[in-house]
């Protein structure tokens, strides 16, 4: 391998690690962001006909939806800052291991 070429191995590594902390970071903000919205809902009781029942049904139903967004929610914020964390981490040890790595001219047979 070549300077050249380990340069360039060196640069496709950090642009990739580059994207990801973006992702990361993308996630965290959709996740700050995230407005699951409505609210909870009450039982009614209209006596004892069908539409109790089918308010009952529908005030059930958004509410398991809204607890449903909660949960989503909260996941994207764990997620968002574990994996800015985590690629954060990956980026800080791959340009340690490249300077500890740092391939000189001289070092490389057949270097022109």
């Amino acid at each position: 391998m070549n300077k050249q070429e380990a340069n360039s191995k060196k640069k496709v590594c950090m642009v990739l690690i580059c994207i990801l902390c973006v992702i990361g970071i993308a996630v965290s903000i959709l996740g700050i962001t995230a407005d699951c919205g409505g609210g909870y809902e009450s039982n009614a009781y209209y006596g004892g006909d069908a539409y109790t029942g089918m308010q009952q049904a529908s005030a059930q139903t958004a509410n398991n939806v809204l607890a449903v967004g909660e949960i989503i929610e909260t996941g994207l914020h764990f997620m968002g800052g574990v994996s800015v964390c985590a690629f954060a981490i990956i980026l800080i040890s791959t340009i340690a291991k490249i300077q500890e790595l740092n391939i000189k001219e001289e070092d490389i047979p057949n270097a022109k």
